[in-house]
């Protein structure tokens, strides 16, 4: 009996601990047992892309918060996101719900971005990335707008991950539609700087380092990018990359595989914390970059895979980028069959290329 007495008294004091840590404030950071990794179940073996991406990619962390008041979250990786009382709404009106569900996906490597199906482009231009966030927050199953209620902002500290404690861009991830086979358009994704009253619009906002961390505020949910446009030595020689797959036992695939689509081809910089997803194609077996969008002299993986059903193929080729402005890149990559959890290996590997 008295072990019995002891024990209920530990659960109602862990009660009271809980409910006073998630009152204190927008100085609190929540319990670690509020943070939880999604499961992906058994998606992988839909066998299709944006299946390949939930199974194998890296999880959301899911917190429940109180909408009315100021939160403090803390990630796994070192990202701390401040939310403030009242910044979500539901078709323009103040969340009432007593809970919030907010997901925050924090890659910080190559491999992660990898195995979400995004990359780290504006258009033809090349961003070095620090490390995307995806934002999602919903109340009882209905997710919240984009846009934070008015004057309400996110305050992000984001590690300085690549160590370089230099200034850094902003961007939110975007859908673009891009020239598909057939004269179709296809959706990709793509980062867009964010627009500040009074500049150009393709002029991204600048954000400090204090120490190791940058801090800074964010408008919204969904995608956010703080990177660097990727810095080339003087008269640096850009050229335009075409890569032939002989055999494509899939179909050239847009963003996460959106509209449809599971060959992806990836050019990889040495070194750098840089995708660059090839996916400009007019025919199912050639793709081709942005014209002359690719540095000459570099060294870098060029890959590509492709996920069928339930079989995988893969290939992969380390370069050294030549060419010129007139004189283009021209590869091929001979996709073969492997298997779901060498593919994944692959891809993971990218973090420490």
């Amino acid at each position: 009996m008295k072990k019995l007495m002891l024990s209920f008294a530990a659960v109602i004091l862990t009660a009271l601990l809980l409910v006073s840590a998630c009152k204190k404030g927008k100085e609190t950071t929540l319990p670690e047992n509020n943070i939880t990794e999604e499961t992906a179940g058994r998606a992988g073996e839909q066998g299709d892309a944006q299946a390949f991406f939930t199974a194998n990619g890296p999880k959301s962390q899911s917190f429940l918060i109180n909408p009315r008041q100021s939160q403090r979250l803390r990630l796994a990786r070192g990202t701390v996101v401040n939310i403030p009382a009242n910044a979500f709404t539901i078709n323009g009106a103040l969340v009432t719900a007593a809970q919030v569900k907010v997901d925050i996906l924090e890659l910080t490597d190559r491999g992660g971005m990898a195995l979400t199906g995004i990359n780290t482009m504006v258009r033809e231009r090349i961003l070095e990335s620090n490390g995307p966030l995806r934002i999602e927050a919903a109340a009882n199953g209905v997710a919240v707008d984009k846009k934070l209620a008015q004057g309400a902002q996110l305050r992000l500290e984001v590690p300085d991950r690549v160590r370089n404690n230099r200034p850094l861009n902003l961007f939110d991830g975007v859908t673009i539609n891009v020239p598909g086979a057939g004269g179709a358009v296809q959706p990709q994704f793509d980062w867009n700087p964010v627009q500040v009253p009074g500049q150009a619009n393709d002029i991204p906002p600048v954000v400090t380092t204090s120490g190791t961390t940058y801090n800074f505020s964010w408008p919204t949910t969904g995608w956010c990018n703080p990177d660097w446009f990727w810095s080339y030595p003087a008269g640096t020689v850009f050229t335009t990359m075409y890569v032939n797959l002989p055999v494509n036992p899939g179909t050239l695939a847009g963003y996460q595989g959106i509209g449809g689509g599971n060959t992806y081809v990836l050019f990889v910089p040495q070194g750098k914390s840089t995708i660059y997803h090839i996916y400009t194609h007019y025919n199912n077996n050639n793709v081709e970059s942005y014209a002359n969008s690719i540095p000459v002299g570099i060294t870098g993986r060029l890959l590509a895979y492709s996920v069928v059903g339930t079989s995988y193929y893969f290939a992969k080729k380390d370069i050294v980028t030549t060419g010129s402005a007139t004189v283009p890149i021209n590869e091929t990559l001979n996709l073969t069959p492997t298997t779901q959890a060498a593919l994944t290996a692959e891809l993971t590997a990218l973090s420490t290329y």
